[in-house]
Parts: C-alpha cells; structure tokens; sequence
C-alpha cells in the first residue's frame, strides 16, 4: 500500500499547495508542500521511491509555478532520495528527526534549484529559503505522522 498512498499524498500536497499555500504566507516566506510531502516520503518509503516521487513531485511543481520544471524536478528528485537514504540510519519515531531532516532536506533542494536557476542575489533568495524550511518543519509536525500512517509505517 505504500507506493501507492505515496503517490495519493503527493496529488493532494500540488492541490494543496496550489489552492492553499499562498495563503499561508509569513514574512514573505510560504510553505513548500510539495517538497514537504517529497520528503516525508522519502524518510518512510526509502531513497528509491523517494526519488521517483521527488521527479514527479519537481515536475508537478514546476508545472504549477509556470517556470524551471527542470530545475525543480532535479532540486526535488535530488531531496527525496536523500531523504530515502538517510532514514535507513536514522530513528525516524523520534518526532525531532524527521522535523530536522526536513528543514535540512528544504535547504539542500533550496541551494540546488539556486545553482540550476540562479537568482540575482543569493541573500534574499537565503531569507526566503530559510523561511521556507521553517514553514516545511512545522508543516512536518502534522504531515509527518499523518503520511507515516497513511503508508503504513
């Protein structure tokens, strides 16, 4: 049942974060649902799926932006298999593992997407980021448990 809800979990995080995350928005910075979803994934289904996942979910996203499908889908595919792989190390029952590892997982798909799609400056581009994995960690609080009951685990 995993492989399945995890592709069921990641339609309804790009509905999400298309209708809903824009509304959420805090001192410029909004949440990334899709990326948090990618990376929940990742942590419980494993470094393969999470890259699968992570294509599709970069692909999405960057379908639904309107700008750099490529750079989002490398960014993306590139967090959810390293989500995937670092979870086989980790106690992912601890409810501060998978919060850390998705600011973490935020930041690396962050600075990839940066180094494909360059912005004009990379200090405000770091606020944003920031600020976006804070979003991504508290978003993680809910979505984690919620996906690791979803898919089984």
């Amino acid at each position: 049942m995993g492989t399945l809800a995890g592709w069921t979990l990641l339609l309804v995080a790009v509905v999400l974060q298309g209708s809903l995350a824009g509304h959420l928005q805090f001192l410029g910075c909004q949440p990334d649902l899709i990326l948090t979803a990618t990376l929940c994934l990742g942590l419980l289904l494993g470094p393969e799926k999470g890259g699968l996942l992570g294509v599709a979910g970069g692909l999405l996203e960057g379908v639904l932006v309107g700008s750099n499908p490529g750079s989002f889908l490398v960014s993306r595919c590139a967090a959810g298999l390293l989500a995937g792989a670092v979870s086989a190390r980790l106690f992912r029952e601890n409810r501060l593992v998978p919060v850390t590892l998705i600011f973490a997982g935020t930041a690396l798909a962050e600075l990839v997407f940066f180094v494909m799609s360059p912005s004009a400056s990379f200090v405000p581009y770091l606020r944003l980021a920031l600020g976006e994995g804070v979003w991504n960690s508290a978003v993680a609080l809910a979505a984690y448990p919620l996906a690791a009951r979803w898919v089984g685990r």
